[in-house]
């Protein structure tokens, strides 16, 4: 009996000791917590000895932690190419980017420089699913030597590079267009002329203002060749690739008679031409009504048909007690104000140039003496389209303006 006793005794001994060292050897002590919170990355191993027993369940798969993300390659392709293009012709691709997995990022296109092709839409917009991205890309060539196009595209993952890669796709075969006088360097599956005017420019000169709309072209590079042509350019370009429509302004001397210009029809693969007399109005540039936003025709008509509008629900609220027709009545006479004050105001600086066009080298009208106030209409890249004080219509540097409110 006293054998048994000691032998239950000793095993007893020997497993509370055990527990016991167990016990120090796991619970969290501050120089282990102090060496863990050092490092800079914790594992799921360190996370268990710093956080007490009853926080949660630390034994969970990593996935559920962390997004997954694996080391993969950026693929690159190319699709719906064609084969052949005219000099001046536009014409897309669809860039397609596989990243190979399904995360969260940005991709940063861009294209190495090449003198005879020009990129139009450089503000291209991805369209994800899962992880292929896709975009259209426009182009158009201005010369049947091409050249080579590279397109490279940065994946950037919280800023970073996460992965790139660059493509060399085959381009389309560009074929020539005859040279002939008063080509409008413009290749499109149909051009149209909504309305033009002439005016007086200067003593010696006149001025055509043309709307055009045009179908699979890039309006932008609509130039006459013609020598006897003094000034020319194209403004408030509207729509996006491939329909799109503008204005074309062309100054020319004052004993011509009629403006003539040609486009080639991508369809018929023929060229169309134009001519268009010239009609002096007596008018100055600013009443134009394609130059002048101000300037509507129909102006009248449209302020006596609201107001009209306005009075019969107005009427009809009086004789029903009803509100509704007064509120159509108060939208109707708030869309009338706000549409006779749709544009912008500002100031511009003295000595700023007005000119008659936006571009560089275009005449210049009218020059500030001081600061003066200004109405701001549009804008076309570098330039913004104002009227002054006295009612001239032009054009100005941004740089030379301070937008106030809209």
């Amino acid at each position: 009996m006293l054998r048994l006793l000691v032998l239950f005794l000793f095993i007893f001994n020997y497993t509370f000791s055990n527990d016991i060292e167990y016990l120090e050897i796991t619970k969290p002590n501050s120089s282990n917590k102090k060496q863990i919170l050092e490092k800079k990355h914790l594992s799921i191993d360190d996370l268990k000895k710093i956080a007490p027993s009853d926080e949660g369940n630390l034994d969970m798969d990593d996935s559920k932690i962390y997004q997954d993300i694996r080391v993969t390659d950026l693929l690159l392709s190319t699709t719906n190419m064609p084969k052949s293009v005219f000099k001046n012709q536009i014409f897309s691709l669809n860039l397609i980017a596989d990243i190979q997995q399904d995360i969260n990022l940005d991709l940063n296109l861009s294209m190495e420089k090449s003198p005879n092709l020009k990129w139009l839409n450089q503000k291209v917009e991805w369209q994800k699913n899962g992880g292929i991205f896709k975009t259209k890309l426009w182009f158009e060539s201005n010369s049947t030597n091409i050249g080579n196009l590279k397109l490279n595209v940065l994946a950037l993952r919280n800023g970073e590079v996460f992965q790139k890669a660059s493509i060399s796709p085959r381009l389309p075969k560009v074929k020539s267009v005859e040279d002939r006088l008063n080509y409008a360097n413009i290749v499109a599956d149909d051009l149209e002329i909504i309305s033009y005017k002439t005016s007086k420019f200067d003593d010696k000169s006149n001025i055509m203002t043309i709307f055009l709309k045009t179908k699979n072209s890039n309006i932008a590079s609509f130039y006459i060749e013609n020598d006897e042509i003094l000034k020319q350019g194209v403004s408030s370009i509207k729509g996006i690739y491939p329909d799109q429509s503008a204005y074309y302004f062309v100054v020319f001397k004052n004993d011509k008679t009629s403006l003539n210009f040609s486009y080639f029809n991508a369809k018929t693969k023929q060229f169309s031409d134009f001519s268009l007399d010239v009609k002096l109005e007596i008018d100055d540039l600013s009443t134009q009504t394609e130059i002048n936003p101000l300037n509507d025709p129909f102006l009248i008509q449209k302020k006596f048909l609201i107001y009209f509008l306005a009075g019969i629900l107005i009427f009809i609220f009086i004789l029903s007690r009803n509100s509704t027709p007064l509120i159509f009545a108060i939208l109707l006479i708030a869309y009338q104000i706000y549409s006779q004050n749709s544009y912008s105001t500002g100031v511009i600086k003295a000595n700023t140039k007005v000119k008659i066009l936006p571009i560089e080298k275009s005449t210049i009208f009218y020059i500030s003496k001081n600061d003066e106030n200004v109405k701001i209409f549009d804008e076309n890249l570098d330039y913004y389209k104002i009227m002054v004080e006295n009612g001239k219509v032009g054009w100005i540097e941004k740089s030379s303006l301070k937008i106030e409110n809209n």
